[in-house]
C-alpha cells in the first residue's frame, strides 16, 4: 500500500480508558521481520486490535505513528473512523476529516458517511448537518447513502419535520431510502401524529421493498385505529392478516371492528369476524354491534338483517338499544324504508324470519313522515305479510302519531282494539299518549276517565300525563287542579315553571 506525502496530517489520538471484550473469529496478529514494518503492517496490526477490542492499543498504535513519522493513508483513516466510532467521538473523527479535506488526504464518500454514522449513532443530528456542510464546501456530490443518514440523523434527534422534507427531495430525484432508513422515518411520523404522510411513504416504499417489516405495519394499524384513519387502519389489517399471517391480539380486533363501525366498512367488520373465528376468540354482542352498525351506515339493508339473524341464533337480544344506529340513519333518510321492507320480504322468503322490533320501527318512521292513518294499513300486513302479530310497541307507534296529528278519532279506535285483546292490553305509554291527546281537545273530561283506569290497573301515572291533566285544569280554571297537584306531590312529581304562575292565581292555591 502506498503512503502519503510527508504533507499529510498526523493522526488525532487518544488513549481510552475502555476495555472490551476479545471479538471471536479475529484474525490472530504476526509480527513483521525486522526492517519490514511498514504501514501495510501497521494497517494489519489495527486491524487486529480492532477486532480485539484494543482501543487503548489501538490509539497508542497511532501514537507509535506519529512518533516514527509515518504518515497515514486513506486506510488509515478509515480504521481510525472505526475506532471513533466505538468510542462515540464525533468531534475528534470531524476535526480528523476537516484535516483530511484541507490536504487532499481524500476524497473518498466512504470517509464522509463514517463520521456521519459516528453521529447518527450518537444521535447527534447537528454533526450529520456539519458532515454534510463539510462536503457541499468541497464539492463532493451527495449520494443516497448521505441522505440517508441525514435522514436517520434527524429522526433520532426528533426533527421528523426535516427528516420528511429530506425525504421529499430525495423522492424528487429519484433516489430511495434503504429500508431501515424508511422504517425509521414512518414510526417517526406515526409518533409526530403526522399519519397521513407515514401512509404516503409506507405505500411508496411498498412498491421498492420486497417487505417492510410486520412492527412497521402494527405500529402505523394501532395509530391509524386510535385517530381514526381507516383507509390507514384497514390497509394495514389486510397487510398483516393476509400477508404476514400475523394473529391480531383481542384488542386489535376490537380496534378494528370501531373503526368499521365508525366509518361503515362492513368488508372489515367480516374480515376481523373471521379472523376472530380461526383465532378462537368469542364472537361477542359489541363486535356483531359494530358490524351491524357498519352495514347501516353502508345502506346494505339485507346484510345488515342478516347480522340480526346471527344475533337471534347466538342468543342476542335484539331490542331498541341494537337497533339505534339503524334508526338514527332512517330518521333522517326516511325515502330508505321501502328499501328496507324489501329486504325484509326478501329474508322471509329465504325462511329467515322477521323482527317485529324492525317492523315497528319502519312503522314508526313512517307515522312520522306523514299520517297516521296512512301507516296503519301497513300495521295490518303484519300477519299476513310477515306471519307477525301486532305488539305494543306496534299500536304505541300509531298513537304516538295520532297525538302529534290530533287525530282522536283514530286514536280512539286503536286504543279500544287494545282493551279487547288481552295480549294487547294497554299499559302506561298507551294511557299517557291518550291523555295527552285528550288534554288538548275540548272535552278534556276524558282524561280523567282514563287517569282513574290508570290507577286501577295499579300502575303509576307518568309525570308527562299528569302535566297534560294539570294544563288541561289551568287553561279551563278548573278546581280540581288542586287535587292533581296533590296527587303529583304524592308521586314526587314537581309542577314545571310555566304553569306556577297559573296555579298561584287561583282561589285557595298554596302557591
Amino acid at each position: 500500500m502506498t503512503t502519503s506525502t510527508s504533507t499529510a496530517p498526523p493522526i488525532d489520538e487518544t488513549a481510552v480508558p475502555i476495555e472490551v471484550p476479545e471479538v471471536e473469529g479475529a484474525k490472530a496478529y504476526v509480527p513483521p521481520v525486522a526492517g519490514q514494518k511498514n504501514l501495510s503492517w501497521i494497517h494489519l496490526s489495527m486491524d487486529h486490535l480492532l477486532r480485539r477490542g484494543d482501543l487503548r492499543g489501538f490509539f497508542r498504535k497511532c501514537e507509535e505513528m506519529n512518533q516514527r513519522g509515518i504518515g497515514p493513508s486513506n486506510e488509515t483513516y478509515r480504521y481510525l473512523f472505526q475506532a471513533y466510532k466505538a468510542t462515540r467521538q464525533f468531534n475528534r473523527a470531524y476535526r480528523a476529516l476537516e484535516r483530511m479535506a484541507q490536504h487532499n488526504v481524500t476524497e473518498q464518500l466512504g470517509h464522509y458517511h463514517a463520521v456521519m454514522e459516528i453521529a447518527t449513532h450518537m444521535r447527534y443530528a447537528h454533526g450529520v448537518h456539519k458532515v454534510y456542510d463539510l462536503m457541499r464546501r468541497h464539492n463532493i456530490t451527495p449520494t443516497a447513502t448521505t441522505f440517508n443518514l441525514l435522514v436517520q440523523a434527524l429522526c433520532l434527534d426528533d426533527q421528523v419535520e426535516l427528516a420528511y422534507r429530506v425525504w421529499n427531495i430525495m423522492h424528487a430525484r429519484h433516489t430511495h431510502l434503504t429500508e431501515v432508513t424508511a422504517n425509521l422515518l414512518i414510526k417517526a411520523l406515526v409518533d409526530a401524529g403526522a399519519l397521513n404522510e407515514a401512509f404516503q411513504l409506507l405505500q411508496s416504499h411498498e412498491e421498492i421493498f420486497a417487505a417492510i417489516p410486520v412492527e412497521t405495519y402494527s405500529h402505523v394499524f394501532r395509530a391509524a385505529g386510535q385517530h381514526p384513519f381507516p383507509n390507514v387502519l384497514q390497509h394495514c389489517w389486510k397487510k398483516l392478516v393476509d400477508v404476514f399471517r400475523v394473529k391480531p391480539t383481542h384488542g386489535d380486533c376490537l380496534l378494528a371492528m370501531r373503526t368499521a363501525a365508525l366509518y361503515g366498512r362492513p368488508d372489515l367488520a367480516s374480515d376481523v369476524i373471521r379472523i376472530m373465528n380461526n383465532c378462537g376468540y368469542p364472537i361477542s354482542e359489541p363486535y356483531l354491534d359494530c358490524l351491524f352498525t357498519a352495514f347501516v351506515k353502508r345502506g346494505d339493508w339485507r346484510s345488515a338483517l342478516n347480522v340480526l339473524h346471527l344475533m337471534r341464533e347466538a342468543g342476542i337480544a335484539v331490542d331498541a338499544w341494537t337497533l339505534a344506529p339503524m334508526y338514527r340513519r332512517l330518521r333522517h333518510e326516511t325515502r330508505l324504508l321501502p328499501e328496507v321492507t324489501d329486504a325484509i320480504t326478501e329474508l322471509k322468503l329465504e325462511s329467515k324470519a322477521p323482527f317485529l322490533a324492525v317492523l315497528n320501527l319502519v312503522l314508526a318512521l313512517r307515522v312520522q313522515d306523514g299520517n297516521p292513518r296512512d301507516a296503519v294499513p301497513f300495521m295490518r300486513q303484519f300477519p299476513a305479510q310477515f306471519g307477525l302479530q301486532p305488539d305494543h310497541d306496534s299500536y304505541q307507534a300509531i298513537l304516538t302519531g295520532c297525538d302529534k296529528a290530533r287525530d282522536i278519532t283514530l286514536a280512539e279506535q286503536l286504543f279500544a282494539e287494545m282493551q279487547a285483546t288481552p295480549e294487547l292490553a294497554p299499559q302506561s305509554k298507551a294511557y299517557t299518549a291518550m291523555i295527552v291527546l285528550h288534554a288538548h281537545s275540548t272535552d278534556y273530561e276524558r282524561i280523567f276517565v282514563l287517569l282513574e283506569e290508570l290507577k286501577a290497573k295499579n300502575m303509576i301515572p307518568s309525570a308527562t300525563a299528569y302535566h297534560a291533566i294539570l294544563g288541561a285544569c289551568l287553561h279551563a280554571r278548573d278546581s280540581r287542579a288542586k287535587i292533581v297537584v296533590q296527587e303529583m306531590d304524592m308521586f314526587g312529581y314537581s309542577v314545571p315553571r310555566n304553569m306556577l304562575a297559573a296555579l298561584r292565581s287561583m282561589k285557595g292555591s298554596p302557591y
